[in-house]
């Protein structure tokens, strides 16, 4: 684009972070005219993600820190995303045990969210064991999404155990949205049998409306005996 590029030379990977983290720190009480606070999380996020491309090690500890212990939650949930999206098995690990002692509701969401990028060994079982046991259901939906989302058509088996065990239609809707997202429409034949199954209202209308995105001829044609016979109205 026409524009100046310039590159420093002998940056050491220990300068570059130390650089980096000074710039995560807010200053509340800056004069606007230096930068928002605002624009000090814009650039404290940018520089979390900065950090997390390094190869050095000690990045894993320093996003952890920051995942900890930031005032701000907006750069705390950033580098949980970091940790997950960039940092590999020792990502994976840290993740797992912010998640497990993590008491800020939201931040601890957001945790379970960014475990559910990683893609070590170990994913699909932590994701699969907070589905079926956490207290908070919204935990319980994003860790069974994601679960769907690692595991791809393996792991329906599972996710429909779930979504008949749990008694929440906020755990079932996210199977049913999981189960259209899988590819080659491998959810439909499931979509059908959860459209026909007598479980809850909702439930059964979400998965009516799934298979109403699909192109599948089979959710046409199962739309069609629906509509032309359930005992349900609405359906």
């Amino acid at each position: 684009g026409g524009r100046a590029v310039f590159w420093l030379d002998g940056v050491s990977s220990a300068a570059s972070l130390a650089f980096l983290e000074r710039l995560t720190a807010l200053d509340a009480a800056a004069a606007p005219s230096r930068m928002t606070l605002d624009g000090q999380r814009s650039v404290a996020n940018a520089a979390v993600s900065a950090m997390s491309w390094h190869r050095d090690a000690a990045v894993d500890g320093m996003l952890e820190k920051i995942a900890t212990s930031h005032t701000d939650a907006s750069i705390r949930r950033q580098a949980g995303t970091r940790l997950g999206t960039a940092r590999g098995a020792r990502g994976f690990e840290i993740l797992r045990r912010l998640v497990s002692t993590e008491t800020q509701e939201a931040t601890r969401r957001a945790f379970v969210s960014a475990l559910g990028q990683t893609r070590e060994p170990g994913t699909a079982d932590v994701l699969l064991g907070l589905a079926k046991s956490d207290a908070d259901v919204e935990v319980r939906a994003d860790a069974i999404a994601s679960y769907l989302r690692v595991m791809g058509a393996a792991g329906v088996p599972a996710a429909l155990n779930i979504a008949r065990a749990d008694r929440d239609d906020r755990v079932r809707s996210r199977v049913i949205s999981g189960l259209a997202g899988l590819p080659d429409a491998a959810g439909v034949p499931d979509l059908i049998s959860l459209a026909r199954a007598n479980a809850s209202d909702a439930g059964r209308r979400s998965a009516v409306s799934a298979l109403g995105r699909t192109k599948d001829p089979r959710a046409a044609r199962a739309l069609l005996d629906l509509a032309r016979s359930d005992a349900d109205a609405k359906i």
